[in-house]
């Protein structure tokens, strides 16, 4: 089984990272994290350097989701992807091109169900199981 996990360095997307690394110890799954950039939040707005901010955070995301990842997945077969554009395209894509078995994603990407190839589970906001 592979699972995947959509984060883009929200708190949210944090607890679903938590709750995804256990959902795969649990089920001996290989736990697949793809970190993406919205680079649609930037078409034709480049204030201040706001990308080049923007980016800089998104890394700095990226690095705790590999940190947590060092603490918590000892056990597990875990790969951690980038990718650019609007996280949900982007993620149903990923899962159709690598065959994954289920996404958790953050409640704010609901609408991946829509589009997504497989089975979906959409993390709460306030999410008592991570």
């Amino acid at each position: 089984m592979k699972i995947l996990v959509a984060y883009d360095g929200t708190l949210n997307a944090k607890d679903a990272l938590r709750y995804g690394i256990r959902r795969a110890q649990n089920a001996k799954a290989d736990l697949i994290v793809l970190a993406v950039f919205d680079t649609t939040k930037f078409i034709d707005y480049d204030v201040w350097g706001a990308e080049d901010k923007a980016r800089r955070e998104a890394a700095l995301h990226v690095q705790e989701a590999k940190d947590m990842l060092a603490r918590l997945a000892h056990d597990l077969t875990v790969s951690m992807y980038s990718a650019e554009g609007n996280l949900e395209y982007v993620a149903a894509e990923f899962a159709k091109d690598e065959h994954i078995d289920l996404i958790l994603t953050p409640a704010k990407y609901a609408d991946i169900v829509d589009i997504a190839p497989c089975r979906v589970s959409i993390l709460p906001r306030e999410c008592p199981a991570c």
